[in-house]
């Protein structure tokens, strides 16, 4: 997890010590993330408590259960959604960016979309997920929105308003894979549209 752009130490006249100024920048970065997850937790878990007793002091159980299963996602959905506005629009980032080691796409994905846009975007490498860290917003962030299958590689645009917007790049590379790059670059002329508005 991190930037893919490699970490470069060095400095010349113009801008003294980038390597340091870029490494703080980094540093901040994860600070930010950490602040939003143990927003998160302190905000979602006493809320979670209230549901657990309510439910256990009603009468109707399975009935009650499926309304706090649904009420329960929405929350959750909604209180990732204002982190989100809190902790990253205001600094410019408003994209989360899945991507992975695949030979078959990589190259491509980093040329046409993280090269593109990595100045605004979070970025998590499913190849790494080992190393992901459970309570990271970002994994919370991935787990809500893309869900386990087809999730990779993909784009989750968040608004200031709107609900995020989510591009699947895994079918429309399915058929790049066998000579037919229209619904890839569909999809890219999607998201640089929207990104433009």
């Amino acid at each position: 997890m991190g930037s893919v752009v490699p970490f470069e130490i060095g400095f010349n006249d113009d801008m003294p010590f980038v390597g340091y100024k870029d490494r703080m920048a980094r540093k901040s970065e994860r600070i930010k993330n950490k602040e939003a997850s143990v927003l998160f937790r302190l905000i979602f878990l006493p809320i979670s408590i209230v549901f657990f007793v309510w439910w256990l002091h009603s009468g109707n159980g399975i009935l009650f259960a499926f309304g706090f299963i649904f009420a329960f996602f929405s929350l959750h959905l909604l209180v990732l959604c204002t982190l989100v506005r809190i902790f990253w629009l205001p600094k410019g980032k408003n994209l989360l960016i899945l991507t992975s080691e695949s030979p078959i796409w990589s190259g491509y994905f980093q040329h046409n979309v993280i090269e593109k846009y990595e100045d605004k975007a979070h970025i998590l490498n499913w190849s790494e997920r080992k190393a992901w860290k459970k309570f990271s917003i970002l994994v919370w962030l991935f787990n809500s929105f893309l869900g386990t299958q087809e999730h990779t590689p993909s784009v989750i645009l968040f608004s200031p308003w709107y609900q995020p917007k989510i591009f699947r790049f895994w079918r429309p590379f399915k058929e790049f894979k066998h000579g037919k790059p229209n619904d890839v670059e569909t999809m890219l002329r999607s998201l640089s549209g929207i990104q433009q508005l």
